[in-house]
């Protein structure tokens, strides 16, 4: 286990909070490994309960009264190595409501992979699904601009030497992607945003994403379009 702690999950629960990950090896070689973080939030007593325990048997009582109340996953990531091919990829998993009462709650998850055999290939596929608003309290209930889910998919190639389709000229990168619901914003300084295009649930509303990376060849001298 790499890290534990305890914080307040609201009310009167508490979360444990656990990261824990396991990296293989052979000799000194990097085979990759994976980790995980997770969350066990469970009930505490009312502080009046804990204020009035004076003997152990009180004490025992209170702590069989701790209920588990639900396990939280975070994130969890994986990678491995095996010379030919790399991979990496993770899931995060996010639920947040504000002030508001609208809840944001998504998983966002993205694996890449290079395979070093070859033309050499390096591919990145992203993917984001979740739902976004004030979450409606009946049984059956239709989306709308008060409550909706959203999506993106995006994905990269990109080919270290190329692949001829004309005299001179070479293919050495495609990028695609497209969502409903959200769209992408640059990050803010003003509010402290930093890295890249932040995703921003907009009900809807279409997101689309293209490109192609072109090539001299036998020397990659890339223009994009």
């Amino acid at each position: 286990m790499d890290e534990f702690g305890l914080s307040s999950a609201g009310g009167n629960e508490v979360a444990a909070l656990f990261d824990v990950s396991i990296q293989l090896s052979e000799g000194e070689e990097d085979l990759g490994g994976a980790g995980v973080q997770f969350r066990i939030i469970s009930e505490l007593p009312d502080l009046q309960e804990i204020l009035a325990v004076r003997r152990a048997g009180q004490a025992v009582s209170l702590i069989k009264s701790i209920r588990l109340k639900r396990l939280v996953f975070d994130s969890i990531g994986i990678n491995a190595h095996t010379g030919a091919v790399d991979i990496d990829g993770y899931i995060v998993f996010f639920n947040e409501t504000n002030a508001q009462g609208i809840r944001n709650k998504y998983i966002r998850g993205e694996v890449h992979v290079v395979v070093n055999a070859g033309v050499g290939v390096d591919g990145r596929l992203m993917i984001l699904f979740g739902t976004y608003g004030i979450v409606p309290t009946t049984e059956t209930f239709t989306f709308d601009e008060t409550f909706f889910s959203y999506w993106y998919i995006e994905g990269q190639i990109i080919i270290s030497q190329g692949i001829p389709i004309a005299t001179g000229i070479g293919l050495y990168g495609l990028i695609g992607g497209v969502g409903r619901n959200v769209v992408q914003q640059p990050p803010n300084p003003a509010l402290g945003e930093t890295g890249p295009n932040i995703f921003v649930p907009t009900y809807n509303s279409y997101e689309f994403k293209f490109g192609v990376t072109f090539g001299t060849l036998p020397r990659r001298r890339a223009v994009q379009r």
